[in-house]
């Protein structure tokens, strides 16, 4: 292994969580001032925003979760694509955050002419698409540290999750465009959603717990 190589492998923990804390960090912030933000508004916050809130909240921890797993166990030497992928995350989250602010303003989105709960789908399905390239590119890439054979497989089941949810969300969103969901549906999708995140992010704790040494 060359010194830069060494170099690389030596540094890329530091930086890489660095980037993925600040970024997930800005989402959060971002997260608690619409919510505060319809609370003083309003005087309540809606069970859409709840709902919607937690499937954010989720991310951003799940997201942090498997950042800081992945640089302490694999290690490999940072290109565009690995600049790329944490910033596009964050891009997807701070998207479903917009969704939660607008509803609070108008159900019209003026960027994207749709509803509120359609750049929503929109914005959980981008969220999981670029989860799912995170997986597959640390998956791809990694390399494992010693003593950490037991994770080598935890990218690619996860990857499953992200694949899995894609489809489901986007299928729901083809739905809704055909055939509109009125207030019930899009709360009954909402939840699942939530049940889902939440299901993932026990998933992750559980996978972390039971496979690393």
């Amino acid at each position: 292994m060359s010194v830069f190589d060494q170099l690389f492998r030596d540094g890329f923990s530091s930086v890489y969580l660095t980037l993925a804390s600040i970024i997930q960090s800005l989402a959060a912030g971002y997260l608690f001032q619409t919510l505060t933000q319809e609370y003083f508004k309003t005087g309540r916050v809606s069970t859409s925003t709840i709902l919607d809130s937690m499937v954010v909240l989720i991310s951003i921890v799940a997201v942090w979760q498997e950042y800081a797993i992945s640089c302490i166990a694999f290690t490999w030497r940072i290109d565009i694509l690995d600049s790329l992928i944490p910033f596009l995350l964050g891009l997807s989250e701070f998207a479903m955050v917009t969704t939660i602010a607008a509803r609070s303003s108008s159900e019209a989105i003026p960027i994207v002419r749709t509803s509120s709960f359609e750049a929503w789908l929109w914005a959980v399905a981008s969220f999981l698409l670029f989860s799912a390239a995170a997986y597959v590119n640390y998956a791809a890439k990694g390399v494992l540290r010693a003593d950490a054979a037991a994770l080598q497989s935890l990218p690619l089941r996860h990857l499953w999750w992200a694949v899995g949810s894609f489809v489901i969300v986007f299928s729901v969103l083809l739905w809704h465009r055909r055939v509109p969901l009125q207030q019930f549906g899009q709360h009954l999708v909402r939840g699942c959603l939530t049940a889902g995140f939440i299901f993932h992010l026990i998933r992750i704790g559980y996978a972390h717990k039971h496979t690393i040494p």
